[in-house]
């Protein structure tokens, strides 16, 4: 009697098992598509001369806050960062965080990953934090992005 419940019950637990995968397969299948030709592919416009009375961020050395600037940037360990090495303050290390990355101005952004950017960008402010019993501090520059396109090089 209890080799008939054990298989029973085997049986039972193949049966749920079957109807789960199922389901969940044909919950994946009726899953929400965007119409055909509705996903249009966002593409950034091909960069023209750095824009005028601009300068280009060459290093964070006498940078002004708030202040315009251009610069160009790189897909890298998760995050865009200058595609040069800009100098900074001996014993700070030094990075920009874009506050408005995932707006829907910039969306295009991550389809350019493998690319070069140009950004022009504006410093809104900076924070600066001592490494606690150490030399040394950590500069994060708030930036909102003015503009995007794709340097010449980057076509």
């Amino acid at each position: 009697m209890t080799t008939s419940f054990r298989l029973r019950a085997s049986a039972r637990a193949k049966w749920l098992w079957f109807h789960l995968i199922v389901g969940l397969l044909l919950g994946l299948v009726s899953l929400p598509r965007p119409a055909h030709g509705s996903a249009k592919a966002v593409h950034l416009p091909a960069c023209a001369e750095p824009p005028a009375g601009t300068p280009q961020l060459t290093s964070y050395v006498g940078v002004e806050v708030p202040a315009k600037y251009w610069v160009e940037m790189v897909w890298q360990d998760g995050v865009w960062q200058p595609a040069e090495h800009l100098a900074m303050p001996f014993h700070h290390a030094t990075r920009i965080e874009l506050t408005n990355i995932n707006s829907a101005d910039f969306t295009s952004l991550a389809a350019h990953h493998r690319h070069r950017v140009r950004l022009t960008l504006e410093l809104q402010s900076r924070e600066i934090r001592k490494v606690p019993d150490r030399y040394q501090w950590r500069t994060t520059y708030y930036a909102t992005i003015l503009d995007a396109c794709l340097p010449s090089s980057s076509h």
